[in-house]
């Protein structure tokens, strides 16, 4: 008997019980049932749209009215009601099927109908109009469907993948490691709002976009959402290729290995809560298009008064009484009939199953029922969170054939990002994906979706912490790979060991299984008794004195080398191993020779650097030095560090044992100094490293070339200067600059990170002066002067009149002759000195009367004469 058929009974036997003691659960407040209660909920429904299935007779006269472009048929009594509906608009829901139509007009698919009719028209009157129809099989309103996700905090990325440190998960890396990760000729449709088919996680696991369907839109192109996204991440996100997550069944890029292909069948647009696509239409394409399994994180929504959940009486007698919408379980039927299959339900050449597997999301108002979820044939998913234990937002019965988690996962999101999302939608993919890695390693001529659903569900762990609440049993990906086995692996023949302190290392070949390809894990028995070790029966408690540590394979394969280690025994003692070989479902081979080994005195923990240089810093720079530390005898350890200065700080860098130090130099004064590495383990062994340093004393910046002094003839010119040409710090200190300007109306100067530009905007003298600083504080100032001199006015004289001193100011630097005389032509001053445009000269006024004097300047065969009035 299969287990579907099973299903189907067991469900009818509860229908039975449960309308016998109706009255007495609508007087209770508990929501836990199984559908149906005598009646069929009607769902939130699209307005203005049913979806009406005809007999054989009647759909050849629709059909005629479609083909003429219209909605009127040979039937006055139909064109009545019709017209009384204001109906517009009719159109198969199921389109042509090309080389599928043949199974699709058998199955009667051909014959529903979507209608269209007039907004106005309460949706109580078109059921009633429609359904008394002569020739109409079936009719109700287009339901409402919605996506079965909430929004949780997030605390973990992947944790559902596998958690090595116990938590729940899927188990899943030892099938990558041992089975496989996954097969491009598996294909699932992903019933959903669009897949980003051009993410750079995801495109290379996509089908081609003709393959892809838009029941939403109409045609192939679909539009990316993030819950569609998310969902084809956990299956399919491409896995070892440097970028993003893993999916279940992604390959292995590195390997050059393509994982199982994803078909975008779009029933919600871009990210709405609620879609008005079809989702029968969608279902079907996935089996015309050679899709295996079927995920479906969506369901029928019973929000009437849209407040976001399902809270008064009439939403949830709805809920509870929900099933599965007739166009709805008519398309579920055909993609578990006919995926991978002919027009007559033979297996195609190269599928990789006859038939196909749905899977549903079981919904999030956590009650007692979810349609179509709820539907015996597919596989319906309830959800738990990282704790192991049933998320408040699942809904659960008996009804519920699997559960995985569903909290905080994390995935692929458009746009090339990834998020978190929480729901039983988030763990419906879980199953999906996993059943797409079976048919992967499985599939081939003969293998049948009821095969896959056996080993997907006689697989799952029927004790975890969520067994109790309705949820079935949790996803386990290596328990429904090894489902079946009864054969238990090779024995371990003989085995090394090697020992350090209170630890054992044993190495040994991992053996053969012959129906799960290697061993899984061992069982080592360990005492101080060689005939107690050697009586250990792994089907029964350990003897006294005996203790058993399980040990597993992990990725070496058979014929590997394994090591595994007996930690934390006795020092200085002598102990008796033995070794039993065990698979996944507990078949366990004959136990190894026993052997004695003797442990040791305890080591302490070892530090070493990865550089042994000096380590020598200038005063304002810094310095990384990694260490390693370990334990030879692989116990914990602390690792402490004192040191007389605040200049090393240290941190862990991994959990192997590699610190870093991180030294700053400016923290102290110049000097030598050493920092002290103290590592002590769990038996009080320790470990002392010093490490000496030295801080050099500061330098100031230099000058490496000068700045000399310029000439201007002309307003308007520019000078530039890259100052890092000029200056330097010896410590290699970045500097920085800043600039003065003895006279911004002769010469304006900008800054653009070493760049010093000086424009002329006048005329006179204007000294820059350059001030570079190092990190550590430290000036040093150098100066130049641009002389603007004024064609006209070689030689400038100022101020004039004068009452104290009198400047000469000339061009280039020249033997200059300065003669000052009266009126009478009395010489009452000469000199003769070096004068130029920047070393001027000066006469002192003071002691002359007040009056008229000229001056006579002369100097490179030029003679300039000026009259000077003293005041």
């Amino acid at each position: 008997m299969t287990r579907r058929f099973l299903h189907i009974i067991l469900s009818l036997i509860t229908v039975v019980l449960l309308f016998s003691c109706q009255r007495e659960e609508q007087d209770t407040t508990v929501v836990e049932s199984v559908p149906p209660r005598g009646r069929v909920s009607e769902p939130a429904a699209v307005p203005g749209v049913f979806l009406v299935k005809f007999d054989d007779s009647t759909v050849e006269m629709i059909e005629e009215a479609v083909a003429r472009g219209g909605v009127s048929t040979k039937s006055a009594e139909t064109n009545e009601v019709f017209a009384s509906l204001g109906v517009v608009h009719m159109e198969r829901l199921f389109p042509h099927a090309g080389e599928f139509e043949e199974r699709t007009r058998r199955e009667g698919l051909h014959r529903w109908y979507e209608v269209t009719y007039s907004t106005d028209i309460p949706a109580t009157k078109a059921d009633v109009s429609f359904n008394s129809l002569p020739g109409v099989e079936i009719a109700y309103a287009k339901p409402v469907i919605r996506i079965n996700d909430v929004t949780d905090p997030s605390f973990g990325r992947q944790w559902d993948l596998y958690n090595s440190s116990g938590g729940v998960d899927i188990n899943v890396r030892p099938v990558w490691n041992q089975y496989t990760t996954g097969n491009p000729a598996v294909i699932v449709s992903v019933v959903d709002a669009g897949i980003d088919i051009e993410h750079e996680d995801l495109k290379d696991n996509c089908v081609p976009s003709s393959k892809n369907r838009n029941t939403v839109n109409g045609g192939n192109r679909v539009y990316p959402g993030s819950h569609g996204t998310h969902v084809a991440g956990t299956i399919s996100a491409v896995s070892h290729n440097g970028v993003g997550v893993c999916g279940i069944a992604g390959g292995d890029y590195l390997a050059g290995v393509p994982g199982v292909k994803l078909m975008s069948c779009q029933i919600f647009d871009i990210d709405g809560g609620n879609g008005y696509g079809n989702s029968a239409v969608a279902i079907k394409w996935g089996a015309d298009n050679g899709a295996v399994i079927s995920q479906n994180s969506w369901g029928y929504t019973f929000d009437f008064n849209n407040d976001g959940r399902v809270s008064t009486q009439e939403e949830i007698d709805a809920q509870m009484n929900a099933t599965v919408r007739s166009a709805d379980k008519e398309a579920i039927d055909y993609f578990i009939k006919y995926a991978g299959c002919d027009n007559n339900g033979n297996q195609l050449s190269g599928s990789p199953m006859k038939g196909g597997v749905v899977i549903f999301a079981a919904g999030n108002e956590n009650m007692g029922n979810g349609a179509p979820a709820n539907y015996a044939p597919v596989v319906a998913v309830g959800s738990v969170g990282a704790d192991g234990r049933k998320a408040s937002y699942s809904n659960f019965g008996d009804w519920v054939d699997i559960c995985a988690p569903g909290s905080d996962i994390y995935s692929t999101v458009p746009n090339n990002a990834y998020d978190y999302m929480s729901g039983t939608s988030m763990a419906c993919p879980h199953v999906s994906g996993v059943a797409a890695l079976i048919a992967s390693y499985y599939g081939g001529y003969g293998f049948t979706n009821d095969m896959l659903v056996d080993k997907l569900i006689s697989g799952a762990k029927t004790s975890h912490r969520a067994s109790g609440a309705k949820i079935g049993p949790l996803m386990d990906a290596m328990g429904s790979f090894t489902y079946g086995s009864t054969v238990a692996p090779s024995p371990v023949t003989s085995f090394e060991t090697a020992v350090s302190g209170n630890t054992i290392a044993l190495s040994f070949t991992v053996p053969a299984d012959e129906d799960d390809i290697k061993a899984y894990g061992y069982l080592v028995a360990v005492g101080k008794s060689r005939s107690a070790v050697s009586s250990y029966d792994p089907s029964s408690p350990a003897p006294d004195g005996v203790n058993v540590v399980e040990m597993k394979t992990g990725q070496a394969k058979a014929g590997d080398t394994f090591t595994g280690y007996l930690e934390d025994l006795e020092f200085n003692t002598t102990y008796y191993i033995g070794i039993v070989a065990k698979d996944y479902s507990n078949n366990y081979a004959a136990m190894s020779p026993v052997v004695s080994v003797a442990t040791k005195s305890n080591n302490p923990p070892v530090i070493t650097r990865e550089s042994n240089e000096e380590i020598v810093m200038r005063a304002t720079h810094t310095y990384t030095l990694y260490l390693n530390v370990s334990d030879p005898d692989r116990h914990s350890f602390k690792v402490a560090m004192s040191d007389e200065t605040k200049v090393p700080e240290m941190s862990r860098v991994d959990e192997n044992g590699r610190f870093y130090i991180l030294f700053t130099a400016k923290r102290a004064d110049a000097g030598n100094y050493t920092v002290r590495i103290t590592a002590t383990d769990s038996y009080e062994g320790v470990g002392i490293l010093d490490i000496p340093y030295r801080i050099l004393e500061n330098q100031p910046p230099e000058i490496v070339k000068d700045l000399d002094n310029l000439v201007s003839q002309s307003i308007g010119d520019k000078y530039t200067f890259d100052l890092s040409e000029y200056f330097r710090d010896p410590d290699d200190d970045d500097i920085t600059f800043t600039v003065r300007n003895s006279d911004n109306k002769v010469v304006t100067t900008a800054f653009e990170g070493t760049t010093l530009q000086c424009t002329v905007i006048g005329y006179g003298l204007s000294t820059i002066t350059i001030v570079a600083k190092d990190n550590a504080g430290k000036v040093l100032n150098s100066q130049f002067g641009i002389l603007s001199k004024n064609p006209a006015n070689p030689c400038e004289t100022f101020p004039n009149p004068v009452f104290s001193d009198l400047n000469i100011r000339t061009g280039e630097e020249a033997q200059t002759l300065v003669r000052l005389t009266n009126s009478n032509g009395s010489v009452l001053f000469e000199d003769n000195a070096v004068i130029s445009g920047f070393s001027g000269y000066k006469v002192n006024m003071r002691p002359f009367a007040p009056g008229r004097y000229e001056l006579v300047v002369r100097y490179s065969g030029q003679e300039y004469r000026r009259t000077i009035t003293k005041l």
